[in-house]
């Protein structure tokens, strides 16, 4: 493999002059040709070693990865693309890192999406609203056209919008406000309908007061497995329940555990969908990476309530 380069490269160490001259096909460069097969032999076995030390080149294999995954105790999973493999490994050989926004959901959010899955992370913190305004509309007119909302000088973040037809309905991407004049604009060119008949706009004013919510709170059944099955039915089945994660990966071993009264609450978050509370579907295959990913990304007091539908 790099044979003609070390030849080359010790031809270059002999002086200048007829005397130190190696010709092609002579002796002494047949006896150099030789000595840098040895030489050759010993840089590539040492250039496959490094390769194999860290998954951060392309020569890093589906085999250095089985053998890595084994000595750190991760799941082997060979189903997984060697990238995402290596993206496991590598997070493994780095935690905890110098991360200081760790305990943050987002942070949580953040790796496991990086990693392969499709899940959000919603901490159990909503804000208490109260309902101000609610008004039909029907006419395609009302696009790109500013609707007053009877208030003036609103704190940004603080208006919620729902729409029938689109769920959820963005800031910036379906609609725009502007917060001084207490006013509203839908854009036309965001896919938004509002020509249904039951199409209608609701306006929250959310205040800085926050609450915790229960399961039932969300119409969410907690699911108690028996061996990848659940009380409640078929567990893929069901699009509103849960199963908790808070000591184990085996989800049967959280079975018995409580969070006690309302309080604990504070302390428990929600992996579901982009919207709650509907459920993320992950691979069957990948459910204890997924559980021991979360044990190890989330904060030790809290438990989580997975909303995920494992298909």
């Amino acid at each position: 493999m790099f044979k003609e380069l070390i030849l080359k490269i010790t031809k270059a160490f002999y002086p200048n002059g007829r005397a130190f001259c190696i010709p092609v096909g002579s002796v002494i460069e047949k006896i150099h040709i030789a000595l840098s097969n040895s030489e050759n032999k010993a840089y590539s076995t040492n250039i496959g070693l490094l390769n194999s030390i860290l998954p951060d080149n392309d020569e890093f294999s589906q085999e250095d990865a089985t053998l890595w995954e084994i000595r750190l105790g991760l799941k082997v999973n060979t189903s997984l693309t060697l990238t995402l493999r290596k993206k496991h490994i590598l997070y493994k050989l780095r935690y905890p890192g110098n991360k200081l926004p760790r305990n943050h959901y987002e942070w949580m959010q953040q790796v496991l999406q990086s990693l392969g899955f499709h899940v959000f992370v919603h901490e159990n913190r909503f804000r208490s609203e109260t309902l101000v305004n609610q008004q039909e509309i029907d006419n395609t007119s009302l696009l790109d056209t500013w609707l007053n909302l009877g208030q003036t000088h609103i704190k940004k973040g603080t208006v919620r919008v729902i729409n029938s037809v689109v769920n959820p309905v963005i800031e910036n991407t379906h609609y725009i406000i502007d917060y001084i004049h207490g006013r509203v604009k839908f854009l036309s060119n965001s896919g938004i309908i509002l020509t249904s008949q039951d199409t209608y706009i609701t306006f929250y004013w959310q205040s800085g007061v926050y609450f915790t919510k229960t399961l039932s709170d969300l119409g969410v059944t907690q699911l108690i497995n028996q061996h990848g099955q659940s009380q409640c039915g078929q567990r893929n089945h069901n699009q509103h329940s849960a199963n908790i994660i808070a000591k184990y990966i085996d989800s049967l071993k959280d079975n018995d555990f409580a969070m006690g009264n309302n309080d604990n609450l504070r302390a428990s978050f929600f992996i579901s969908s982009e919207v709650l509370p509907n459920s993320a579907h992950v691979d069957a295959s990948k459910e204890n990476e997924l559980r021991e990913l979360i044990l190890k990304l989330k904060p030790v007091h809290t438990a989580g309530y997975l909303l995920i539908n494992y298909i």
